[in-house]
């Protein structure tokens, strides 16, 4: 099968405007609180992130649609004992339960970690690679990691990153498929167009002494404000996912006066293979700070990296990078939805 061929290594600035001050202080103490408890590699944002997404998606929808895939999701498998059963939040008339429904489905794949049947946790991410230096592309030749964009393939299904996986849920949905195999690939479906506009789920980096298979999308970078790279951009966007807080955070990236520019941005892009070029360039231009490339250069093959101290503005710009990149996956997510059809 032919390498993956759509991503390009950018290494052009990406812009992100900052926070007013309040937002700038609140923002520089409670990331590294929420980031210091996030779980690793298979989350990407948190579940507040993931049903901000949602949201922003649910708002887009043709009334139709919506209603496809409340009625679609009340049927999965594991429906009494994922949804049914944690539904307190949503109260009790079917419009609140709906959009509970869809929100929680986006964070469905997180919740079922471990599960044997459901669970797939290279579907999450895909790990195109940043070079620790750029002779080290030369050495390290062919890369241990799946970075294609092949689908149908003849990978084995738990074997699929995130592209194929997407692929893979696209036709589940367009296909005569029962309703409890759509239900399941369309909580994955919802979930993954959120992982893909993570930065750190699309990238690895890779260094030939210390990270042979990529750093395992920044989990192998440690910070002392957080537990580590990975989990720092995971909570970004707080850890407050009551509906009241998520309607809140996407009525205010929902406003075109703030955002209009990435409203066009994204919803003139449809390729999630460009999704994925995107949240790699992000990583090269602006996740992957030099104080951090430096210190990995610094630390002896063999020694552990010690826990590295990131510039303050890193954190602003962060947030508002985040921000954005979920804007961008609810638009996408609907447009993705629409175009399935009810």
């Amino acid at each position: 099968m032919p390498a993956y061929a759509g991503i390009k290594r950018s290494s052009g600035a990406y812009s992100a405007p900052k926070y007013c001050m309040k937002r700038n202080r609140l923002l520089i103490w409670l990331v590294p609180l929420v980031a210091a408890v996030c779980p690793a590699r298979l989350f990407a944002w948190n579940s507040l992130g993931h049903e901000i997404v949602a949201e922003i998606a649910w708002r887009q929808l043709d009334p139709k649609i919506q209603q496809s895939a409340v009625e679609t999701l009340r049927r999965h498998p594991r429906f009494d004992n994922d949804f049914a059963s944690k539904m307190e939040d949503a109260g009790s008339d079917k419009e609140t339960q709906d959009r509970w429904i869809f929100q929680h489905a986006a964070t469905w794949p997180d919740q079922i970690r471990k599960n044997k049947e459901y669970d797939r946790p290279s579907w999450h991410y895909i790990d195109l690679p940043i070079f620790l230096d750029q002779g080290e592309r030369v050495d390290l030749g062919k890369l241990p990691v799946n970075i294609l964009a092949d689908y149908p393939t003849k990978l084995p299904i738990d074997k699929y990153n995130i592209l194929q996986a997407m692929a893979h849920c696209r036709a589940a949905l367009k296909s005569k498929a029962g309703p409890e195999v759509k239900a399941v690939a369309l909580c994955w479906l919802l979930h993954l167009v959120g992982d893909i506009h993570q930065p750190l789920h699309c990238t690895g980096l890779v260094s030939v002494d210390r990270f042979p298979k990529g750093d395992k999308g920044g989990n192998e970078i440690p910070l002392k404000r957080g537990k580590n790279l990975h989990s720092l951009w995971d909570g970004l966007l707080g850890s407050d996912s009551k509906m009241s807080s998520v309607a809140k955070a996407a009525n205010e990236l929902l406003d075109k006066s703030k955002f209009g520019v990435q409203w066009e941005s994204a919803t003139n892009e449809t390729d999630p293979r460009k999704w994925a070029e995107e949240s790699h360039q992000i990583c090269e231009s602006a996740v992957y700070d030099p104080v951090i490339l430096e210190a990995v250069r610094n630390t002896v093959a063999g020694e552990k990296i010690e826990p590295i101290e990131l510039p303050l503005s890193y954190y602003t710009n962060a947030g508002e990078t985040a921000r954005k990149r979920v804007l961008a996956a609810g638009l996408r997510l609907a447009a993705l939805l629409n175009s399935v059809g009810p």
